[in-house]
């Protein structure tokens, strides 16, 4: 179910993450559980060079071809350009940075925290009910 010993453990952690209200571990260490989950996939079903992709990549292959459902692959990619700012160097007025978000929805940043962190939750045990090629 999980591959890896390396996923098993970091879906375990993901989960204490979560009850210690860890939000921006929750979602950068679920979007890891998923981008495994479709490398360790892709691998064992002969896709040798896209199991190398990463999320990005792997996201804009397999979008409309039915190998991974466009639903998920859009949920996935939404929760992946919200964590891009606290893995990679943004502009200060970078829509998908904390601040940018906060200011738009007008809601505090640990609110919106708390809801990445539900929603990558949700992405990463999803990952394991759906069919993946």
């Amino acid at each position: 179910m999980f591959g890896s010993d390396e996923s098993y453990r970091i879906f375990k952690e993901v989960q204490s993450c979560f009850i210690n209200a860890e939000y921006i571990a929750v979602v950068i260490l679920a979007l890891s559980f998923i981008e495994r989950r479709f490398q360790e996939s892709l691998k064992i079903y002969g896709f040798e060079t896209e199991s190398k992709f990463t999320l990005s990549n792997i996201l804009k292959k397999f979008k409309g071809n039915s190998v991974i459902p466009d639903y998920f692959i859009d949920k996935v990619d939404e929760l992946r350009l919200k964590r891009n700012p606290f893995v990679h160097l943004r502009d200060v007025m970078d829509k998908n940075n904390l601040f940018s978000r906060s200011t738009m929805k007008y809601k505090d940043t640990e609110t919106i925290l708390e809801k990445d962190a539900k929603d990558a939750i949700s992405l990463m045990f999803e990952s394991l009910r759906i069919r993946i090629l």
